[in-house]
This record gives C-alpha cells, sequence and structure tokens, in this order.
C-alpha cells in the first residue's frame, strides 16, 4: 500500500500560513528519508510512502524548531 502525507504550516499566534518552512520526512530513530519545504501557502505533501510510523521535522528562521512524532500510515 501507499499513503501520503500532506499539511499546512500555520503561525501559532496569528494562525496565518507559513511559506518556506524545512520540512524534513523522518523515520522514528531520526534517520531522514526526505525533506522538503512549504509552498507560499504553507502547505507540503509526501507521496508514495509506505505504511509505517514517521516523524516530521519542522524548521524556518525565526521560530522554534518542531518535531511531529508517531504519525501512522496504515
Amino acid at each position: 500500500p501507499i499513503g501520503r502525507i500532506t499539511g499546512i504550516v500555520v503561525d501559532s499566534v496569528s494562525t496565518k500560513p507559513v511559506p518556506f518552512v524545512t520540512i524534513a520526512l523522518q523515520q522514528p530513530d531520526g534517520k531522514l528519508l526526505t525533506g522538503k519545504t512549504t509552498n507560499e501557502a504553507g502547505s507540503f505533501e509526501f507521496d508514495r510512502l509506505a505504511t509505517g510510523i514517521y516523524q516530521i521535522a519542522l524548521s524556518s528562521v525565526g521560530y522554534q524548531a518542531k518535531l511531529l512524532r508517531t504519525i501512522v500510515l496504515s
């Protein structure tokens, strides 16, 4: 089976989309699988993913880095 992970990164205060955020798709142990940046609307997509468990690391200038753990594709 093949799945995808999509999302929109927004500022937690203004709730406006944040463009050009670095997004790293990782295995649960932190090993990098691939990376992308959000578009002008703050959205991103990782497609053609195998079922399993992933985590996403987000970073952008002026923002605190964030790690989203235990994203399960089934």
